[in-house]
């Protein structure tokens, strides 16, 4: 098969058609390109906060989302209750972005802006601070924010009239799912998942005095949650483990991924179906750009060999690079049906490599959970993180010097002097990291035996069962 017949096989596929379709669900927030900005999410969730602004629920988004915060928080903190939210006075509450404070860490003074700060009125004329939110969609916490916030809030207590003492203000940060974050926030701040930022929204949405206008926003926003996954969504998943299943689409894939060169001819056609074709690794020959890096280029090209086959995925190869085990989103869909599934939430495991910086590159292996509603996928969430410490026990132990164990299943960190940031990862110095590349994809080839194992011995066919109160080891 040449690549004009590939493509002609693959563009004309029902197959084909369906997975580029998956991939276009798009909410409003991803269609004005700020579905990945921190400042947009945290301006939408403080108007929401907010019980001035014209949404129509007052003030019951805010009671909500403190409900369910402080729910999380601990009794020994110090810091509100339900039961002082309950008797909170949400008159005069106030929401704003961006605000900025200072904090002792280490002994210095530390600048550090709040995403989102809620106050309610002090005494006069003065605020005192009742919620912080830090949001963050792919950026992890830089240097020491949570501690300078942590800090500024202690020393800006919450002393309302209801209450029966002084107490502390809530602390939140809201993530995509905390298993990504390699620097999690210092107690006492309360994670905030998108599932459980999504039962949020439900909560809200049910209260009837929400105009249209905002349960539209509302409803696209939960579109743009579902997005920021880092992994593609199931339905994109399921579609593109069918093409790749089918021989002949199959076989198209592979040519046009081995012929980079060949594809300049087709370039309208490639420049067409550009966010398809790239999440299956067919890619134009051409000069990288400058936001792309060289180091995961040729990651992917290394890896693909090792994780050739029907059980494993790839997605990414400029900027990250993603390797999710196939048989698990199998098994789950074998054991249970959508709507169970749109309640449980759809578990995944997967490496991810992202570009390196400050001379380091991460290899992180981790399961996690996508979708579902809050309450309902805690039962997935617990098997999920059963099953990652039995791997987590497996891990080789040649690894050990130099995995760092945390929610995740291994974390493991290659050196990569002299790349500091993305303009240093570039073609032309790319072959300086051969040895560190090869290193990698090894150590993803050892700890790819070990999931195999487990896929074949644990994982199949009793999956719930396991679910159901069996830890899976």
């Amino acid at each position: 098969m040449n690549v004009r017949e590939a493509l002609n096989h693959l563009l004309a596929s029902p197959l084909f058609a369906r997975y580029e379709a998956a991939l276009q669900h798009n909410s409003i927030f991803d269609v004005l390109a700020v579905g990945t900005r921190e400042v947009s999410h945290a301006a939408f969730l403080r108007w929401l906060m907010n019980p001035q602004e014209g949404h129509g629920a007052g003030d019951v988004p805010l009671r909500l989302f403190l409900m369910r915060a402080a729910s999380k928080a601990s009794p020994e903190g110090g810091a509100v209750s339900p039961l002082d939210v309950d008797l909170l006075d949400f008159d005069g509450a106030s929401a704003e972005c961006e605000v900025h404070v200072t904090g002792m860490v280490n002994g210095k003074d530390t600048p550090g802006r709040l995403d989102i700060l809620v106050t309610l009125p002090g005494a006069e004329g003065s605020t005192q601070p009742l919620l912080i939110v830090e949001h963050k969609v792919y950026a992890e916490q830089s240097g020491q924010q949570t501690e300078v916030y942590k800090d500024w809030a202690s020393k800006n207590p919450l002393n309302q009239p209801q209450l029966d003492g002084v107490r502390q203000p809530l602390l939140t940060y809201v993530c995509p799912d905390i298993t990504l974050q390699s620097a999690p926030p210092v107690e006492p701040f309360i994670v905030i998942e998108y599932a459980d930022l999504s039962g949020w929204l439900d909560d809200v949405l049910a209260h009837a005095g929400v105009s249209e206008r905002a349960r539209f926003l509302i409803n696209e926003y939960k579109a743009c949650l579902i997005r920021r996954d880092l992994f593609d969504n199931p339905q994109a998943r399921e579609r593109q483990e069918e093409l790749e299943s089918d021989k002949q689409c199959s076989e198209a894939i592979k040519t046009l991924k081995a012929s980079p060169t060949e594809l300049r001819g087709f370039d309208g056609h490639v420049n067409r179906h550009a966010k398809a074709f790239k999440r299956l690794g067919i890619v134009l020959s051409r000069v990288a750009s400058r936001g792309d890096a060289a180091t995961v280029v040729r990651l992917r090209e290394l890896a693909e060999p090792v994780f050739a086959g029907s059980d494993w995925g790839i997605q990414g190869g400029t900027g990250s690079l993603t390797v999710y085990y196939k048989p698990l989103g199998r098994s789950i869909r074998a054991a249970f049906d959508e709507d169970e599934l749109s309640q449980l939430g759809s578990p995944y495991l997967q490496f991810y490599f992202t570009r390196p910086e400050n001379e380091v590159g991460v290899l992180d292996l981790y399961g996690g959970i996508v979708g579902g509603t809050a309450d309902a996928r805690k039962p997935m969430q617990e098997w999920v993180k059963n099953f990652c410490s039995v791997l987590r026990k497996r891990v080789p132990e040649v690894l050990d010097n130099k995995a760092k164990r945390g929610n995740g299943i291994a974390k493991i960190r290659f050196d990569f002097p002299g790349i500091k940031e993305t303009a240093d990862d570039q073609s032309e110095v790319v072959d300086k990291y051969e040895a560190e590349l090869r290193e990698c994809v090894s150590t993803m080839e050892a700890l790819k035996a070990v999931i195999e194992q487990w896929g074949a011995t644990d994982l199949l066919p009793s999956i719930k069962t396991n679910f159901t109160g069996v830890s899976p080891n």
